[in-house]
């Protein structure tokens, strides 16, 4: 059982929140988009990003992670750092932003 200067509290709390959201103090985060892409890029793509994800993000990048990425992460991406890497070409640019778009069609429509 709780109090009324508990639910008093509680109250206060709820409205403080509120008027937060409404001054754009506190940003609502939207549920990210995950898509999976582990079975659409070949395991040398797989390494460079790996390595772009390590050297530019600061992440760690598994293989068991491409089966839940996310998309607005995946077009964040800066496509002139990942030229930097060997491997990367013209070819291996235009599947990636094609499976980028692909992606997000998909996503769009669900």
């Amino acid at each position: 059982m709780i109090t009324s200067l508990q639910f008093d509290e509680a109250i206060k709390i709820i409205t403080d929140y509120k008027s937060q959201v409404e001054n754009g103090v506190v940003k609502i985060k939207e549920k990210a988009i995950l898509v999976d892409i582990q079975d659409k890029i070949t395991f040398n793509f797989f390494l460079i990003l790996q390595h772009y994800y390590e050297d530019i993000l600061g992440k760690k990048l598994e293989w068991n992670h491409l089966k839940s990425m996310e998309l607005d992460e995946l077009k964040s991406i800066d496509f002139n750092c990942l030229r930097n890497y060997r491997g990367f070409g013209l070819v291996s640019e235009k599947k990636f932003r094609n499976l980028i778009y692909t992606c997000s069609i998909i996503s769009s429509k669900i």
